[in-house]
């Protein structure tokens, strides 16, 4: 909608909000994958998350050595 309203900013301010502890949606993709909390299941969709975040104007905030593209996430069992 907003890209056909000619706005991609908004968009990538949407994708860029930050949590109440200060993550972007990466951040917290980031911390969730250090800790292990994804099932292994979720590996594609996941991936394919990321990949639209990245496409799309998305940031870090709090691991400021993580940049897009990201490498794909590989989950274990």
């Amino acid at each position: 909608y907003l890209e056909s309203k000619g706005d991609t900013e908004s968009f990538k301010k949407i994708i860029n909000a930050k949590y109440s502890r200060g993550h972007t949606p990466l951040d917290y993709i980031q911390y969730v994958y250090e800790n292990k909390r994804f099932h292994v299941a979720e590996e594609p969709g996941l991936n394919l998350y990321i990949k639209f975040l990245c496409d799309n104007g998305a940031e870090f905030s709090l691991y400021k050595d993580k940049s897009c593209p990201m490498p794909y996430l590989k989950l274990m069992k």
